[in-house]
């Protein structure tokens, strides 16, 4: 693979940012080093002037090797620059740290308790020691004289000083036209029929015109699909006025309108300024309907694109504009209107149209079969990369294909990651840092969003200023990624992780380069920054790693790996890092001890140890990394303790310590005022009053779940945490559980009256909440941005909060409140107007003594509950009623286990799925249930004014027992009754049917027979009929069916007539039926497709049949399986007329032996006292 281009305006920001930071001058104070300033200012200095050179050299490292490896040498020194900086920085963090613990040390007055003690590698001789190890002197002059070695060779290099960026530098591309050079476009049909019917289709819209946005990487074929619409018949003869621009990078207003009009017009018209063009434009669209394709559009500036549109306006209404992008946030900004004009999000083809246009550019030729699952394994959709790989095979010869599948030479070769560079090019360069760092992942490997962002953070690669936080900044950055299709959500995982296409992939490698390698660590060179590996490598070593000192980054990305890693391997790990700033080991295996030496790597920033099961404590020398910004140690599941001197992590933000087996707090916690994680506070009975160490928390965001409140002796030491203050909280979980001692329940009300968290929290959870009232501010509309409440396990509670006062609550949950007797209007909020205005989920379970649910006092019922979308209650065994009158947003009622309820539904226009099991009562207003995907009612005493029941479009249909219907999905459409004598109709006759139903399942209905035999579709291909006593004549049934393949009649005992059976059948059992029409007249031998045949106690009209074949019972030759019971006269059956036969099973014939049975070549019989077995010899029975 090629060399990647070196861009370096990124790196150089941050250095400068570190030479001027506060941490720098505290250095140059606390050491009285004015050599030092006068060096770091001189710094300063000669980067200004390397960075002014920058422009030049970026651009001329495409035709000079030499200018190349000078950007690669500045990037090393800058990488060294960084190191050294940040060894100074530290140094002024630990002087610091040291004033502090030594002046607290002094005003405790000689307390000699572990947690007030000065800890030893803070103390002035080890700060020394560390300070000598630095060796300031050594480090300075070969910075200097690197600088100035740089600065001479970009002289001898003719490399000049520019102000304009490498992205204002118009490139050469590639054009495209409206010409289409794909003969079939392969995978979108279906999108494409969507654009045109927005392109033909007349809006019931205001605007002259509308955009279509077409969004999606590079590659996967935007342009192809907007050349194929643009010259589809139809789109050709309906507008007036067509026009094909490329737009690229530039969005040049005036540039655009001219070539509008010329590709409209055919002409070649040149415009002096842009109002002249403009006008033209405008003349030219005047009262007719235009389609323009802007093409391949990287501009997310609005003005230009609202200047552009101007002269659209004067075209007659039905106009449309087509555009294409790889940024989403362009799409955006181009839509007129967000609700109308939806943006097509173009995904990858399928493997099967993938390997059709491969095909369609490789040489026809056998072979290509062989190798088919390969290449689509490259491809994974992308359209670019199939058409590419294809046309390069084609001119290769076939013995080198294996070599070329194995490398990824290919794409470089022929053309994707070229194509794709324009997307790297085009970033910012404050995120082409950022992206290139992402090639640290292996492939197909899934991240969530804060993982990368906080490892970002940990390489320096994000901002910090007083507006926004390292945190955020890094989500735009991610945000902005993603928008540019460059990470792309997991299609595999519904839980927020993320992924990179294999060319996106490969194109992060190659912007990497030498400074980033993943999985091969004999590729670990000199310049190498970033490592990563997974268990195949991490089997493999024996971890003599050799020159790894200058790496940032060493992270593990497998999967649970259960191999025990000696603390004297990490230890001789460890002790080669000397810059490290990532250090991510979730799941490497089975640590049961961290080595000391982990406290020396002072640059460290983020620790990941999550997922080590067997880890029981960190080293107290962990307290040393006073850089750490990250802790994680979810699921340690026997992580007892953390450090003793935690207060020594001053820059610690994120400590996740979810699943851990802590026995408290990490005293000192409260003094780490940076922290913005921390997932879990938990108190115990010792440490109640340990809710102060919230108090300097301010920076909290995220979720935080505060556990054993019943430990808060104090309801004062609840005020002084001013949770109210804790701005950036999302989510708050509050708990209590058992006590061993008697516990103050008015403490406990008033500990959370003081608990109040800030108005725009967006989730809060109660559980185990003991008092006898809630809090008066839950419930208070004051909290605008509330959308979830979960209230559980609060049994004393007899009344519930005005939780219908909150205008955005989405979901609300309540269980376990065995208090709560009467839900009445407090519930609404007293006086309130229009109670639960947003409200779209909610629960009631498992509240034992509930008997009453009372209307609100409104007049109009149509203002509550109207947007509610599921409303779930559940073993509440007391309940009687009310239910919600006025559900027009309803699409899921789950009602179980509430015996006393009657159930009264309303007129649900849009319900999907109904359940109702073990109530008193079903009521309905409608004429009819209807619903649309899942039907379930089971063990309902009493039916009332409902005619019937209509389901649509959904998969299967199940009834047990006096009135239970369920409908869940299934492979198949399928309907299955059981245990319902007196069902008489399924549905009403003027709502429909079942569509296309395949299967049938009738057990025990009695009543059903009739209302089927004049509705069972033609599509039915399985009927089964168990149990029916009002059945006498099958062929009613099965004369209306065209397709029917297996049919089974068993336990009818009123069935005397079989009629004419339909000749498709595959499969056909009859069992414990008393039939009367003759045995010859069931016309079995006409069945020519039958396989199995299954005659089973099927009544006196087979007395006649002596033997098989007979004149009174011929069998088709088709069949295979045979099996015959209760044939009192049967005395002898010949196999040669039946060639296809390996298995006969006969029982109950007393006139039949072994003797009696003629078999052909193959088959084997076997005998027992009242059984005959015949297979085939090789099968075992």
């Amino acid at each position: 693979m090629a060399i990647a281009e070196i861009f370096l305006s990124a790196f150089l920001q941050v250095v400068f940012e570190k030479l001027t930071s506060a941490g720098i001058s505290q250095f140059v104070k606390q050491k009285r080093l004015q050599t030092q300033h006068k060096t770091i200012k001189e710094w300063e200095k000669k980067l200004r002037l390397i960075e002014a050179m920058l422009c030049d050299a970026e651009q001329k490292q495409c035709h000079s090797n030499a200018v190349k490896l000078w950007l690669q040498d500045l990037r090393d020194l800058a990488f060294e620059l960084e190191d050294v900086l940040d060894d100074f920085v530290t140094e002024a963090r630990l002087h610091r740290l040291n004033d502090e613990s030594q002046e607290h040390h002094h005003s405790r007055s000689g307390c000699c308790t572990p947690f007030h003690k000065v800890p030893s590698f803070l103390t002035c001789a080890s700060v020394a020691s560390y300070s000598n190890t630095a060796n300031y002197s050594t480090s300075t002059v070969h910075i200097s004289n690197r600088l100035q070695d740089i600065l001479t060779q970009a002289g001898s290099l003719g490399l000049s000083q520019q102000t304009q960026s490498w992205e204002m530098q118009q490139e050469e591309q590639a054009r495209t036209s409206s010409l289409i050079r794909e003969p079939i476009v392969y995978g979108r049909d279906v999108v494409k029929t969507e654009i045109i019917q927005r392109l033909l289709k007349d809006e019931p819209c205001c605007e002259d015109y509308m955009v279509i946005p077409i969004f999606g990487i590079g590659g996967i074929g935007k342009t192809t699909l907007a050349q194929s619409v643009y010259n589809d018949e139809l789109v050709k003869a309906h507008f007036d006025v067509k026009a094909w621009v490329c737009v690229s990078y530039v969005f040049d207003v005036k540039q655009i309108t001219a070539t509008i009009i010329n590709s409209a017009t055919q002409a070649t018209e040149n415009f002096s300024d842009l109002n002249g063009a403009q006008e033209n434009l405008k003349h030219l669209l005047a009262s007719k309907r235009f389609l323009i394709v802007l093409d391949d559009i990287w501009s997310d500036e609005y003005d230009p694109w609202d200047q552009l549109q101007t002269p659209f306006h004067a075209a007659a209404k039905g106009s449309r504009v087509i555009i294409t992008t790889r940024i989403e946030r362009v799409a955006k900004n181009m839509l007129r209107r967000q609700n109308q004009s939806p943006i097509v999000y173009l995904k990858g083809l399928s493997d099967d149209d993938c390997w059709l246009l491969f095909q369609q550019h490789a040489l026809v030729d056998p072979d290509l079969v062989e190798i088919r699952n390969e290449v689509l394994g490259l491809f994974k959709g992308l359209p670019l990369a199939a058409k590419a790989l294809g046309g390069l095979l084609r001119k290769k010869d076939k013995s080198k294909w294996p070599k070329i599948l194995k490398s990824n030479i290919w794409s470089e070769e022929c053309g994707v990651l070229p194509a794709l560079r324009l997307s790297y090019h085009h970033l910012p360069q404050y995120l082409k840092r950022v992206f290139a760092y992402c090639s640290i992942f292996p492939k197909d490997h899934e991240f969530l969003e804060k993982d990368i962002v906080l490892m970002w953070m940990a390489e320096g690669l994000l901002p910090e200023n007083e507006e926004e936080s390292m945190e955020d900044a890094g989500s735009n950055f991610f945000v902005d990624l993603v928008s540019r299709s460059l990470l792309e959500p997991s299609p595999s995982s519904d839980g927020g992780c993320f992924i990179m296409h294999d060319l996106v992939h490969d194109l992060a490698q190659w912007a990497a380069g030498d400074i980033c390698c993943t999985m091969n660590i004999n590729k670990v060179s000199s310049r190498t920054r970033y490592f990563s590996f997974t268990s195949e490598v991490l089997e493999g070593q024996p971890w003599t790693l050799g020159k790894v000192s200058q790496l940032r980054t060493f992270a593990f990305f497998g999967g649970a790996f259960d191999n025990v890693l000696p603390i004297q391997m990490l230890d001789s790990i460890f002790r080669q890092f000397q810059y490290l700033r990532v250090l991510s080991m979730a799941h490497i295996g089975i640590i049961t001890e961290l080595p000391n030496c982990i406290g020396s790597l002072n640059h460290l920033r983020y620790l990941d140890l999550s997922f080590n099961l067997q880890l029981k404590e960190l080293p107290e020398s962990t307290s040393k990394l006073c850089n750490l910004q990250t802790l994680l140690l979810k699921d340690c599941q026997f992580l007892r303790k953390v450090v003793t001197n935690m207060e020594l992590l001053t820059e610690l933000r994120h400590l996740d310590i979810d699943q851990t087996d802590l026995l408290e707090m990490p005293a000192g916690i409260g003094k780490l005022t940076n922290l913005r994680t921390l997932n879990q506070f938990f108190l115990t009975a010792e440490s109640g009053r340990m809710i102060l160490e919230l108090k300097n928390l301010k920076c909290l965001s995220g979720s935080l779940h505060i556990s054993g409140l019943q430990h808060v002796v104090r309801s004062e030491d609840a005020k002084e945490v001013r949770l109210y203050e804790k701005l950036g909280l999302d989510m708050l979980k509050m708990s209590w559980g058992a006590s061993t001692h008697e516990v103050d329940h008015n403490i406990e009300r008033d500990a959370l009256e003081q608990l109040q968290p800030h108005k725009f929290i967006r989730e809060l959870e109660l559980n185990g909440y003991r008092s006898f009232i809630f809090p008066t501010w839950l419930g208070n509309p004051y909290f605008t941005k509330m959308v979830v409440i979960r209230l559980e396990g609060c049994p004393r509670c007899e009344n519930l909060p005005p939780l219908g006062q909150l205008p955005l609550l989405q979901e609300l949950s309540i269980e376990l409140m065995d208090g709560i007797k009467t839900v009445g209007l407090e519930f609404y909020g007293i006086g309130c107007l229009n109670p639960f205005p947003a409200l779209k989920t909610l629960r009631f379970k498992y509240i034992e003594y509930w008997k009453q649910w009372l209307p609100p006092s409104v007049d109009d019922s149509s203002k509550v509950f109207p947007c509610l979308e599921e409303l779930l209650i559940s073993d509440c065994p007391l309940l009687e009623g009310y239910f919600p009158s006025h559900l027009p947003s309803l699409k899921l009622l789950d009602i179980v286990n509430c015996s006393e309820l009657k159930v009264s539904l309303p007129i649900c226009p849009l319900l999907q799925e109904l359940k109702i099991s073990k109530c008193k009562e079903l009521s309905t207003t409608a004429p009819v249930i209807c619903c649309s995907e899942s039907l379930m009612l089971f063990d309902i005493s009493q039916f009332t004014g409902i005619q019937g029941f209509w389901v649509q479009g959904v998969e299967t249909l199940r009834v047990i027992g006096g009135g239970y219907l369920e409908i869940g999905v299934d492979h198949r459409k399928r309907l299955e009754l059981v245990n319902c004598p007196k069902f008489e109709k399924l549905w009403p006759d003027q709502f429909g049917e079942l569509n296309d139903l395949t299967h049938v399942v009738l057990v025990n209905c009695e009543e059903l027979a009739m209302f089927l035999e004049t509705n069972l579709l033609s599509s039915v291909k399985h009927l089964r009929i168990y149990g029916n006593n009002s059945l006498n004549d099958l062929g009613k049934l099965t004369n209306q069916t065209t397709c029917l393949e297996e049919l089974l009649i068993q336990r009818c005992s009123s069935l005397i007539s079989i009629g004419n059976l339909p000749l498709t059948l595959r499969m056909l059992i009859i069992e414990v039926v008393n039939i009367e029409q003759p045995a010859q007249e069931w016309g079995l031998h006409l069945l020519t497709c039958l396989k199995s045949l299954k005659l089973i106690n099927v009544g006196s009209s087979v007395d006649s049949v002596q033997s098989i074949p007979d004149p009174d019972l011929y069998l088709p030759s088709s069949l295979s399986d045979l099996t015959i019971f209760g044939f009192g006269s049967l005395k002898s059956i010949s196999c040669f007329s039946l060639p296809n036969l390996t298995y006969i099973w006969i029982q109950n014939c007393p006139k039949m032996s072994k003797r009696c049975i003629q078999v052909s070549e193959g088959l084997v019989i076997k005998s027992g006292a009242s059984y005959l077995h015949v297979k085939r010899a090789a099968s075992n029975y």
